[in-house]
C-alpha cells in the first residue's frame, strides 16, 4: 500500500511538473515574460489594442482587486486620475504580474534642422584673461594680482552696473583710488578690491584685463512650438571658447546664417560648421532664456520645415529604442537635409538630463561632407519612425561619427517653462 501511494505521488508530482513545463512555455508566459512594468498610453488606446492579452488574462486596479478593467474600454476613461497601477491575474484568480498604466497627451511640434547665427549679450563682463603694461614697477596686471581669474564675471565695479567693456575701462581711467569690483564666481558673488596703475606709456590708469561683452556663433534650431513661437536650440550651454565658462545671458537674438564650409570632425578633432551673419539685420530672433539644454526664446514669423511641414508629433523618452534613425541638420547652403544614422545606446531617465542616447551617423552623404558629428550640428533633431525624440548635443572627440543626445521631451518642457517665465517678466 506504501508502495502505491508513493508510486501515486510521484507519478502526480511528475505530471504537475510536465504541466507546469508546457505551461511556462505557453502562450501566457510568454506574453507575461514580453511584459513591461510601464506602459505610456494615449488618447484612444485600449489594453486590447496595445497589449494583445491572451484570454485567460484579467486587468484588475492594484488598489481594489475586485474592479476588474475592461480591455476594450478607451483606457483615456479609465487614466482619468493620469496613472493606474493595474494587476494581472491568470483565470481572475491567481496574480501572475502588475503593471503601470500612465496617460499621454499627443504633442505635434515642428523640428528644426535650420542652422542659425547666435548673438548674445553677456550678463556682466566675462574676464577672458590678463594683459600686462609697463608701470612704474614694471610689467603688471593689477587686476592679477588683486585676485580677479579668468572665467570671472565683473558686475558691478564702484556699485555700478556693467554693461559694455567700455564702461569698466572709463570707470577705472577716472577712478583716484581703488576699484571695488562685484564678481561672480562658480555661482557665488564676492567683493575684489582692485588697484589700477598708471600705464606709463599713455598715462592712463588700467587694470590689465582681457574682458568680453558679448559672444557669437554658429547652432542649429531644433524644434518650435507651433502655438505660440516659441522655439528651443543648441541643446547645450552656449560657453566661452577661451574660458570654458557658462555665457549668462542679458539678451540675444536668432540670426539667419549662410554656411561658408565645413571642416571635417576627424578622430582627437572635432570638426565646425563655419557660417556667417550679420549683427546688424537679418534678426529671425529672440533670446530670451538659455541654460545648460540650450537657448530659448520666440521666433519674429513662423518657420516651416520644408521636408515636414505639417510638423511631427513628439515622441516620449521611454519610446526610445536602439536602430535607425534620422538627423535633420544644415551642412551646406542647400538648407535643412536629412540624414540617416542610428541610436546606438539609451540611456533611461525620468528628469531632464544631458546625455539620453548616443547615436552614430551612417549617411555616406554626411560622413563625406562632416566627417560626422560637428560644432555648429548641436541641436539638430533626431527622428525616430516619424517622431521627434532627440536633439544632438556633443560630439565623442575620439568616434566623430558618435554624438549625444538630448531627449527632446526634455527641451519641449523647457521651452514651456523658460518661455513662459521670460513672457512673464516682458
Amino acid at each position: 500500500m506504501k508502495k502505491l501511494r508513493n508510486a501515486i505521488v510521484k507519478a502526480l508530482g511528475a505530471l504537475l511538473a510536465a504541466l507546469l513545463c508546457v505551461y511556462n512555455t505557453g502562450a501566457e508566459m510568454e506574453w507575461l515574460r514580453a511584459l513591461p512594468r510601464e506602459l505610456y498610453v494615449y488618447d484612444g488606446a485600449t489594453i486590447e489594442s496595445l497589449l494583445e492579452p491572451p484570454g485567460s488574462i484579467g486587468f484588475y486596479k492594484a488598489n481594489d482587486a475586485e474592479v476588474s478593467l475592461s480591455q476594450s474600454q478607451t483606457l483615456s476613461d479609465v487614466l482619468g486620475e493620469g496613472v493606474v497601477n493595474a494587476q494581472i491575474k491568470l483565470y481572475g484568480v491567481l496574480p501572475v504580474g502588475g503593471i503601470q498604466l500612465t496617460q499621454r497627451d499627443h504633442t505635434v511640434v515642428m523640428p528644426g534642422g535650420l542652422a542659425v547665427g547666435i548673438h548674445i549679450v553677456t550678463d556682466g563682463l566675462l574676464v577672458v584673461g590678463f594683459g600686462q603694461f609697463e608701470t612704474s614697477d614694471g610689467y603688471l596686471s593689477p587686476a592679477k594680482l588683486s585676485g580677479v581669474k579668468a572665467g570671472d564675471v565683473i558686475v558691478e565695479a564702484d556699485s555700478v552696473p556693467l554693461k559694455t567693456a567700455a564702461q569698466l575701462s572709463e570707470i577705472v581711467a577716472n577712478s583716484t583710488a581703488d576699484v571695488e569690483l562685484l564678481i561672480e564666481r562658480g555661482g557665488r558673488s564676492m567683493l575684489i578690491v582692485a588697484r589700477p596703475l598708471e600705464d606709463v606709456m599713455d598715462g592712463k590708469r588700467k587694470l590689465g584685463l582681457w574682458i568680453r561683452d558679448d559672444t557669437a556663433g554658429i547652432g542649429t534650431l531644433s524644434m518650435v512650438d507651433m502655438t505660440d513661437n516659441g522655439y528651443g536650440a543648441l541643446g547645450h550651454a552656449v560657453r566661452d571658447a577661451d574660458t570654458g565658462a557658462e555665457i549668462q545671458l542679458r539678451s540675444g537674438v536668432l540670426l539667419k546664417a549662410s554656411i561658408m564650409g565645413v571642416s571635417k570632425s576627424v578622430k582627437g578633432t572635432p570638426g565646425e560648421i563655419k557660417g556667417s551673419f550679420s549683427l546688424n539685420d537679418d534678426v529671425i530672433g529672440s533670446i530670451r532664456a538659455t541654460n545648460e539644454f540650450g537657448i530659448y526664446g520666440f521666433l519674429e514669423e513662423q518657420w516651416t520645415n520644408p521636408l515636414y511641414p505639417s510638423g511631427v508629433e513628439l515622441a516620449y523618452p521611454e519610446e526610445a529604442r536602439l536602430g535607425r534613425a534620422q538627423i535633420l541638420a544644415s551642412v551646406d547652403d542647400s538648407g535643412v537635409a536629412a540624414y540617416e544614422c542610428r541610436i546606438v545606446k539609451v540611456y533611461r531617465q525620468s528628469e531632464c538630463a544631458p546625455r539620453g542616447m548616443v547615436i552614430e551617423v551612417t549617411d555616406e552623404r554626411l560622413l563625406d561632407k562632416t566627417g560626422g558629428v560637428v560644432q555648429g550640428m548641436s541641436g539638430s533633431p533626431l527622428l525616430q519612425d516619424g517622431k521627434l525624440l532627440g536633439v544632438v548635443t556633443h560630439v565623442l572627440i575620439n568616434e566623430p561619427a558618435k554624438g549625444y543626445c538630448l531627449y527632446a521631451y526634455w527641451m519641449y518642457k523647457l521651452i514651456e517653462s523658460s518661455v513662459s517665465a521670460a513672457a512673464m517678466v516682458g
